[in-house]
């Protein structure tokens, strides 16, 4: 059995990309040091989490291979002596029972169960979760997007992204000692902080810490709008995981990436002022609560000055329209690379097939001579 269980419920959009495939790539330098990083692919965490979570949208389409996530996980935590990180944004939007559920759980993992949520302004953090929403199929618009959240209280993004009400859910049975709220450092500060930040709470020596891909860079904001319009033009029928697939993994990184200067979003002057209350209401409630915060939680307060950048309804037609010859152009060299590469594969399984037959020929005994043997072995001459 685990000493320590680090269970790292995210919420999205506050640094868990960067986090996981650090801890993923470093798994066996922080095994070496006594923490275990559970999981042979990166996407294990994530399977786990989904059969956890009971997540029919996702385990449905699970091999039995991957069914099997969280046994495996749960196996290799049970059987470690040292600490473990279980690590998935996902489980931020559990509801009641099934945080309930993960949590008993985790707790038959190890001696203690110490809950970590990862925390970012929110002036940051809305607009890195729209565009998340774009890429996963949404067509809304910024300020549709934003207003929406500020009237309805009740939608998936305040489950997570609602920080006492996330801990009154998670961490109302827990020693407020062994929850941890991991802030952000300001607007510019580095991803190395978080990573610094985080070490300090799972014992892990910061200093192996080598280069990361990032696999969720944001895009700019004429790239965004572009995918936004596409979105509004797609069959209302559309399979929406499959289609958040290739956008995340195809056409954000190998298409929009590659069409020009990438300009970040700086929020509406109404939107700014709305994010800088909710944030000024949430560190005031957090502040009265004993949790282990590392980091400052003024950190998440809004940034009343804005940031450098254009507002979504800035952007022109005429950008789109550019964005969009740079992407078709990019997809028409991707699919004549496609081509390429499949008529080679073709040319040399051809080739393979050629050279089989041509050493089978080569082997094979004289017809005359094979006639003989067959009627020998059948009794007759």
């Amino acid at each position: 059995m685990a000493r320590r269980v680090f269970l790292h419920i995210g919420p999205p959009k506050t640094g868990t990309t960067f986090l996981q495939a650090a801890w993923f790539k470093h798994r066996h330098v922080m095994a070496e040091q006594g923490v275990l990083y559970p999981g042979d692919q990166l996407m294990d965490q994530f399977r786990a989490s989904a059969v956890v979570l009971d997540k029919s949208r996702v385990t449905d389409r699970m091999p039995a291979a991957d069914l099997a996530s969280w046994e495996r996980l749960s196996d290799a935590v049970r059987a470690w002596d040292g600490d473990a990180i279980l690590s998935s944004e996902h489980y931020a939007i559990a509801k009641g029972p099934r945080v309930r559920a993960v949590l008993d759980a985790v707790a038959d993992l190890g001696t203690e169960l110490h809950l970590v949520v990862t925390a970012r302004d929110l002036a940051r953090l809305l607009p890195a979760a729209w565009q998340q929403s774009i890429k996963q199929g949404n067509d809304e618009t910024f300020d549709a997007y934003w207003r929406g959240l500020a009237e309805e209280p009740h939608q998936p993004f305040w489950r997570a992204q609602d920080l006492p009400r996330l801990l009154d859910r998670w961490a109302a049975d827990l020693p407020p000692e062994r929850v941890h709220l991991v802030v952000h450092g300001r607007p510019g500060t580095p991803h190395t902080l978080l990573w610094e930040r985080m070490c300090a709470v799972t014992g892990v020596d910061a200093g192996i810490l080598k280069e990361v891909d990032r696999t969720n860079e944001s895009l700019g904001i004429v790239q965004v709008e572009f995918l936004r319009r596409v979105n509004a033009g797609l069959p209302t029928d559309r399979d929406r995981m499959d289609m958040g697939r290739m956008t995340k993994n195809y056409i954000t990184k190998e298409v929009l990436a590659l069409t020009g200067t990438s300009t970040p979003l700086a929020l509406p002057d109404e939107a700014r002022a709305w994010l800088v209350e909710v944030g000024d209401r949430v560190v005031a409630e957090l502040e009265t609560r004993p949790y282990d915060v590392v980091g400052d939680l003024a950190d998440l307060r809004g940034d009343a000055e804005g940031r450098p950048g254009r507002t979504p309804d800035s952007v022109s037609d005429a950008e789109v329209a550019d964005v969009a010859s740079a992407a078709f152009a990019q997809m028409m060299v991707h699919e004549l690379e496609r081509r390429r590469a499949q008529r080679n594969r073709q040319a040399a399984a051809a080739t393979r097939r050629t050279a089989k037959r041509a050493a089978k020929k080569v082997a094979a005994p004289p017809p005359g001579l094979l006639g003989r043997l067959r009627r020998r072995l059948a009794g007759t001459r």
